[in-house]
């Protein structure tokens, strides 16, 4: 049952996170590049905080891609799902080198 195109996909992954850990301009890069999103998210959410049309907007499209159930329809309110969505959508560092892979 083995698939040779995971194999592959599993051993280009494995060469690509080694470079990674292996370059600090990489990994300088990453964090510059993460930062970057953060500052970029925090704007866009306080553009939206403090107009309501955004607010309007960021709520129909949340109620779209996550539309509430009966239950939690009564416990929250439509503001907090996209912030709970943009936490989602913050990036996060290659996992430390570790020496093992899951596969």
């Amino acid at each position: 049952m083995d698939n040779p195109l995971n194999e592959q996909i599993q051993s280009l992954t494995q060469q690509i996170r080694s470079w990674y850990e292996q370059s600090p301009k990489a990994q300088h890069a990453y964090e510059q590049l993460s930062a970057d999103v953060d500052t970029v998210v925090a704007r866009v959410q306080a553009l939206v905080e403090e107009t309501e049309v955004l607010r309007e907007l960021r709520d129909k499209v949340a109620a779209l891609i996550d539309p509430p159930t009966p239950d939690a329809a009564s416990s929250e309110t439509p503001a907090s799902t996209p912030r709970n969505g943009s936490d989602e959508a913050t990036p996060t560092p290659p996992p430390p080198p570790s020496g093992t892979t899951d596969g």
